[in-house]
């Protein structure tokens, strides 16, 4: 049965394992987590990473968007369910992962949403889709401010010291090296992640996004130089004008 409602088709040329491999062996070095949840997990890849890399108790919560026969990781460790209401949970993890998923979601779920990744876990690390980025059914693109007040309002601190360590790594792709923060509320890894680098500026464009937008905009400059130099055809003009006269009846 096909379903209408449809959030994301998770496509394998970008839910790829590339950017997890990089990024999950750091992550399990500075925070030696022994238990992963991923929300907005999409067929798996981080958590099958996570796994690869000696993680054995991890979880995957997403919609019903999600082709369970694209599961890279075992279905009974996948939960479905709405993200856009809220994740009640006993339990909690040592660590919350949501990449890029947070701006797929409407912005009236926005706050909901990071209650339940911080009802989850005290150590959360977070990207999402900034203004302009672009996407499959981008709902709510925000400057990565708006979701650290979001994070502040449930008592968790933002450290940027991860986009520092991966922001030239051409292995990781451009969105996650742009938008991936850590946020927690434990007070012992607070006080050892005060010592890292960090970026002076939070809301920063990645170079290559840049480069992607010129590309498109190029491409769209060049068909319309076609289409205003009368070279598209007469089918495509008169489809174009019947269009016209459709949409103002």
């Amino acid at each position: 049965m096909v379903n209408r409602n449809i959030r994301y088709v998770h496509h394998e040329s970008v839910h790829n394992f590339s950017a997890a491999e990089e990024i999950v062996p750091y992550i399990l070095s500075l925070l030696e987590p022994n238990s992963v949840v991923d929300v907005g997990c999409g067929t798996g890849t981080w958590l099958k990473v996570f796994s690869d890399n000696g993680i054995t108790d991890f979880l995957g919560i997403d919609g019903n968007y999600v082709d369970r026969n694209t599961l890279k990781i075992n279905s009974g460790s996948f939960i479905e369910f709405d993200l856009e209401t809220f994740y009640s949970s006993q339990r909690k993890f040592d660590l919350a992962i949501s990449l890029e998923v947070a701006e797929h979601l409407k912005e009236e779920s926005a706050a909901v949403f990071i209650k339940s990744l911080t009802n989850l876990s005290d150590v959360v690390i977070f990207s999402a889709a900034i203004p302009n980025q672009g996407g499959q059914n981008h709902l709510n693109e925000q400057e990565p401010f708006y979701w650290i007040s979001k994070f502040e309002k449930e008592g968790f601190e933002c450290f940027d010291i991860l986009r520092p360590v991966f922001w030239e790594n051409k292995k990781v792709d451009c969105w996650y090296r742009q938008n991936i923060f850590l946020f927690t509320k434990n007070e012992a890894l607070i006080d050892k992640l005060n010592s890292f680098d960090t970026f002076l500026n939070h809301h920063l464009v990645h170079p290559e996004l840049l480069k992607i937008k010129e590309r498109v905009l190029e491409s769209q400059k060049s068909n319309y130089d076609v289409i205003i130099s009368g070279k598209k055809g007469i089918k495509f003009y008169f489809q174009t004008l019947f269009m016209a006269l459709k949409s103002r009846i």
